[in-house]
């Protein structure tokens, strides 16, 4: 059975399934240029999220969620400049991420992904140092920044993936190199670069699972 879900002039950029028909999506109203995105029921109904700050001017990129109905969304508020991420209870509410170096002054968060325990992983560029970025996320919402394994001074996240077990996956770009970049990272947020398997030199890695 296909519920086809309708919205006004909007473009969808990410959209998550969990074992139960239920779903999130998000992206952006083009019509206004907000901020869109909502948990979708089993029945296709759209249950529009709200607090957390959600940017009024802004996208989401990435949005996952877990079989506990429990949701990870980013993007970026247009009207700040500044990423944004937010978890999502299973009612709609959200809870701002805070912590580990966020990017609170220009940036973009790509992808988001959250396991079965709560934990969840976002990816994206500080823009305003260029620098790729990404951080383990807490059902609270606290932030822990993955730090070593030569991630790009330069360059974006384009794709975060979680286990079970809590490690997680990124890849991207180093355009300081134009190297693809890839790295295994642990659940205290230290990350262990990926190499070998004809790695890229010149390239990039756009999708991670």
């Amino acid at each position: 059975l296909l519920t086809i879900l309708t919205t006004l002039t909007a473009t969808i950029n990410s959209m998550s399934a969990d074992s139960f028909n239920g779903g999130i999506i998000g992206g952006q109203n083009i019509s206004t240029l907000a901020t869109y995105a909502a948990l979708v029921d089993p029945n296709g109904a759209l249950i529009d999220v709200s607090g957390g700050n959600f940017p009024t001017i802004g996208q989401i990129n990435g949005v996952s969620i877990n079989n506990s109905g429990i949701g990870l969304i980013g993007g970026r508020n247009n009207g700040t400049g500044a990423a944004y991420a937010a978890v999502v209870a299973p009612n709609g509410q959200l809870t701002q991420v805070t912590g580990g170096n966020f990017p609170t002054i220009s940036g973009t968060i790509s992808s988001a992904s959250i396991n079965d325990s709560g934990v969840g992983i976002i990816g994206g560029r500080n823009l305003a140092t260029s620098a790729a970025y990404a951080a383990l996320v807490a059902l609270n919402g606290q932030l822990t920044q993955l730090t070593g394994g030569n991630i790009p001074a330069a360059g974006p996240i384009n794709s975060v993936a979680i286990n079970s077990s809590g490690t997680g996956i990124i890849g991207g770009q180093n355009t300081g190199t134009l190297a693809a970049y890839a790295a295994f990272a642990a659940s205290n947020g230290q990350l262990t670069q990926l190499t070998g398997g004809n790695l890229p030199a010149s390239g990039t890695i756009n999708s991670a699972s």
